[in-house]
């Protein structure tokens, strides 16, 4: 494939990831329960929500599944820029990847709480309810990981632009917050607002990497390693 299919192709998965999670958010219940709440107040939430949840779920994996593309175009693109061994872009590309592998597993909870809601006791309900948080909110960590050794490379190497690396250090900022919810209620609560910061971040950003990718260089031009310069 050439540089400008590659740069086609991984743009659209990101443009089409994009959208099918925040369909996936939108279409999803709102206002879960907190850590705070009795067993029976999250199986009336899950039941009162169920095929949301159920459907917001599967949405949001596929969307989970475009970013796999989204980032093994990343990193070839990143990679070429960075340079032999390419080492930061495959740690940013192996690292999303466990990301992705996270909050697939909290995408299968959310949807076996959505099963178990209608015959398992509360207590299991309430144990899934609060797993599936826990689970995506600590892929934050490999996220920081990922976002940080892509925004090195990207500042470094200006492709596809800088302000593209520094947005990508802005997504690993954004995400401290869900490594410090441990708090059971307020902001940095699990289901609290700052923890969910991180995904909005991380949304905008890959919306304007796919369009940056798309639109922000001349076709037929290639990233050059600053070794070459």
């Amino acid at each position: 494939m050439t540089g400008d299919g590659v740069r086609r192709l991984t743009a659209a998965s990101g443009l089409a990831a994009s959208v099918l999670l925040a369909v996936g958010g939108i279409v999803g219940p709102s206002d879960p329960p907190g850590f705070d709440a009795l067993p029976e107040q999250v199986v009336r939430w899950t039941l009162d929500d169920r095929r949301r949840l159920l459907v917001s779920s599967a949405v949001v994996a596929a969307g989970l599944a475009l970013l796999v593309v989204l980032y093994a175009g990343l990193r070839a693109m990143v990679g070429r820029a960075e340079g032999p061994p390419a080492l930061l872009a495959t740690v940013g590309y192996a690292s999303f990847l466990v990301v992705i592998a996270m909050a697939l597993v909290g995408m299968a909870l959310a949807q076996v709480q959505a099963f178990a809601a209608l015959d398992a006791s509360p207590d299991t309900v309430r144990t899934l309810h609060e797993a599936r948080f826990i689970v995506v909110n600590l892929s934050a960590a490999p996220t920081i990981v990922s976002a940080a050794a892509f925004a090195v490379v990207m500042v470094r190497t200006a492709f596809p632009a800088r302000w593209i690396g520094w947005g990508s250090a802005l997504v690993a900022l954004a995400h401290v917050p869900g490594m410090l919810a441990l708090s059971r209620t307020g902001a940095l609560s699990p289901t609290g607002d700052l923890a969910q910061l991180g995904p909005l971040v991380f949304l905008v950003w890959v919306v304007c990497l796919s369009v940056n990718l798309l639109f922000g260089r001349a076709v037929g031009s290639e990233p050059h390693s600053p070794s070459k310069h």
